[in-house]
């Protein structure tokens, strides 16, 4: 947008966001790789090969007099063989190539404030030009210079662009002798005597020796500042190389990681006793603030060697392949940017315990299954993609979505959707409906104007974008999205719901749409009901009295048995062909009054509570069907008439037989449908909660079977 990097010349219609619609900055994102987009780009890194990779950015760091700046992998990990080519041949090369069509370009870097240092980007492999290395890649950062028009930014890049391939096309022999030089030497060494090979986990930016003339400005006139380049990386952490590394097969995240980076897998056909590395975690550090949405963190271990029998169906990866490189950079524990870091271990991380990843020091023989896929078998937590303890406290709930593996998440600004199967996010769709619209059509239905915006906040809205429910505290609407007969049709569920009148004050809540979003269920004090989004009958299964709870689980119910705030007592059929839900007679139990402190003067608050030895509600489990596709003998024809003249009728209900149980006090303490929506099954228990039945019957409610009891002299 116009308002995002401000300071940067053109493009006249704005710039884009560094982040992805997940809030992923894509360029921290090579080892984790989480974005789809990362994903797509490794995947074809996988496909061709490449033997240069140039990732082309727009910097907006320090004033200086270069069209662009570029940088080459810092990291000591990288081949080194590679390193010294592309700072003493290639880049240099390119450098003359770009002066003769006068452009004018250097290394990447910032000044200090006392403009005596030339400051490089740091060296983990998350960057992508450093993740290109250590894959064996020549790889190259482009900067262009944000300071510049936007005109020459694109000409620099075009410019440099081409010196590149100029210079792949006339030292072609010699790129790929450096390139296959690499692989071979990295593979040999590692396949015979991979303990010779110091590999480094983690690094400092120092200066390289020799001093540099760098163009800036000095009091807005052409300066040239002599400097020290901090570009030369040194490790600061190094382990002897592996010949291999041992995975516990229940590792399926991270194996399937391994997979898309493109990384050789293979499981062991024939377990074997040998010597292997064990790593103890001795001390686990985890960072105070959130970096890329995750809560990173660093281990300290000790080694030891010893033997130990390696069963069938283990992971292996061994080093000897041209991305073993990047496997020990994923897999040690000490890396600074590898699994560890990025909390695929986390459940494993604690003071004392062993890192589940072994390591064989030796070459020793094994038999091996090549592995092209895995099957997931980890269940997923958002503990796995976060880290453990969520730094944001206030972010809204997941939410699953539909019948579907999509989980709607939120980071506290905006909304995405994470696919549970592949792990992998999509932003969510842009509003189903213009804001100024909806205004128009409350206005027509008569809404107070006061109420407009909290109906606003929080709208819901079908997979199929047919349907919204705009709520608040005090009203609940029905917003037809696409209505053929009439502009923006409002349904007042308040008004539409209020039989008795008893109440004008009565909220409507717990609203949901059944899985195929043909209908929505919700609950008011005068019972459950069910509104046909075709149609428009709603079909209510009403409270007898004023001490019913129907489809609305008492306070006891939520905070004991169901889940703290979760007061929902009515459940979908998965076909949406019935729903079952929970009644509840309240007349025995005894009030209990509370004060909330909130306000300023206080206020009671009075609740039907059982207190230890006290009645409990009685308790049923209903089954009804859901409304159909009845022809209503009244079209609503206005928004008004839909708002006043809603067409209503009675639910059947069949009651769910339990006369086994007469005379018991009983807790219905789970209610759920079969996946293929044929049967209900219901968990009963006795008061002390020292059994347990499940009870199966058909989706209607009848033929209850008791299938068994768990029963325990403690409790369940």
């Amino acid at each position: 947008g116009l308002y995002n990097r401000p300071g940067q010349i053109g493009p006249d219609q704005g710039m884009g966001r560094r982040e992805n619609a997940q809030e992923l900055d894509l360029n921290r994102d090579f080892m984790k790789i989480e974005a789809p987009e990362t994903r797509a780009l490794v995947k074809l890194m996988n496909k061709i090969q490449p033997h240069i990779f140039v990732d082309c950015h727009t910097t907006n760091g320090s004033q200086h007099r270069y069209c662009l700046t570029y940088d080459i992998p810092h990291n000591p990990a990288v081949s080194e063989s590679l390193r010294h080519y592309m700072r003493g041949s290639m880049m240099p090369a390119i450098t003359e190539s770009m002066a003769a069509k006068d452009q004018d370009i250097f290394y990447y870097g910032n000044f200090n404030r006392e403009q005596d240092r030339w400051n490089s980007y740091g060296y983990q492999p998350r960057y992508s030009t450093e993740y290109g290395g250590l894959r064996g890649c020549l790889s190259i950062l482009s900067e262009a210079y944000s300071y510049i028009s936007y005109r020459d930014r694109i000409f620099a890049t075009k410019d440099f662009i081409e010196s590149i391939l100029d210079y792949a096309s006339d030292h072609r022999d010699e790129i790929q002798s450096v390139i296959s030089d690499s692989y071979r030497s990295w593979i040999t060494m590692a396949e015979a005597q991979p303990q010779r090979i110091k590999f480094s986990l983690a690094a400092t930016a120092t200066a390289f020796p020799q001093k540099f003339m760098v163009k800036g400005f000095q009091e807005g006139k052409p300066h040239e500042y002599e400097v020290d380049y901090i570009g030369n990386f040194v490790s600061t952490k190094a382990t002897p190389l592996p010949f291999a590394y041992i995975i516990p097969p229940k590792f399926s995240r991270m194996i399937d990681r391994l997979l898309m980076h493109g990384i050789g897998v293979e499981e062991l056909s024939r377990e074997f006793r040998g010597e292997i590395e064990l790593d103890t975690v001795v001390e686990v550090r985890r960072s105070s603030a959130a970096f890329q949405k995750h809560q990173s963190v660093s281990v300290e271990a000790t080694r030891k060697i010893l033997m130990r029998d390696i069963p069938n169906g283990s992971i292996v990866v061994r080093t000897n392949q041209p991305l073993g490189r990047l496997a020990a950079y994923l897999l040690e524990s000490g890396s600074d940017d590898g699994f560890v870091y990025w909390n695929f271990l986390d459940q494993e991380l604690v003071a004392g315990r062993e890192y589940p990843i072994l390591r064989i020091p030796d070459p020793i023989q094994m038999q091996l299954t090549k592995l092209d896929r895995v099957n997931r078998t980890e269940k997923i937590t958002f503990d796995h993609i976060d880290g453990p303890f969520s730094l944001i406290d206030d972010t809204p709930p997941p939410k699953w979505l539909g019948r579907s593996n999509l989980i709607e998440v939120s980071d506290g600004r905006r909304q995405t959707i994470l696919d549970a199967a592949t792990l992998s996010y999509t932003p969510r769709r842009p509003p189903a409906f213009s804001n100024n619209v909806v205004l128009a059509a409350l206005a027509r239905a008569g809404v107070d104007r006061r109420q407009i915006n909290p109906l606003l906040r929080n709208p819901i809205v079908t997979e199929n974008r047919k349907y919204a429910v705009l709520s608040s505290e005090s009203q609940a609407l029905v917003y037809w999205l696409q209505d053929n007969q009439n502009s923006n049709p409002i349904l007042d569920l308040k008004a539409a719901t209020n039989i008795s009148k008893r109440d004008a004050d009565f909220a409507v809540e717990l609203l949901s749409f059944n899985h195929d979003e043909t209908e929505l269920a919700f609950v008011t004090p005068s019972g459950l009901h069910l509104l046909n989004l075709e149609s428009r009958i709603i079909r209510t299964v009403a409270a007898p009295t004023d001490q019913h709870l129907i489809g609305k689980l008492d306070w006891v119910y939520q905070e004991e048995l169901y889940g703290r705030g979760n007061f929902q007592g009515y459940w979908w059929n998965p076909t949406s062909s019935h729903v079952a839900f929970l009644a509840f007679d309240e007349t025995d139990v005894p009030d209990f009054t509370l004060m909330d402190l909130l306000p300023i003067k206080g206020r009671q608050e009075v609740s039907k509570y059982p207190k230890a030895g006290e009645p409990l509600p009685v308790v049923r489990v209903g089954v009804t069907r859901s409304a159909g596709n009845t022809t209503p003998t009244k079209p609503p024809t206005t928004a008004r008439d839909q708002q006043t003249d809603p067409i209503s009728s009675t639910a059947s209900v069949t009651w769910v037989s339990l006369d086994e149980y007469a005379g018991e006090e009983l807790l219905i303490s789970r209610v759920t449908w079969s996946p293929d929506g044929e049967r209900l099954l219901i968990q009963v228990q006795n008061r002390e909660q020292t059994w347990l039945d499940l009870i199966a019957c058909q989706k209607d409610g009848s033929q209850p079977q008791k299938l068994f009891r768990d029963q325990t002299m403690a409790w369940i």
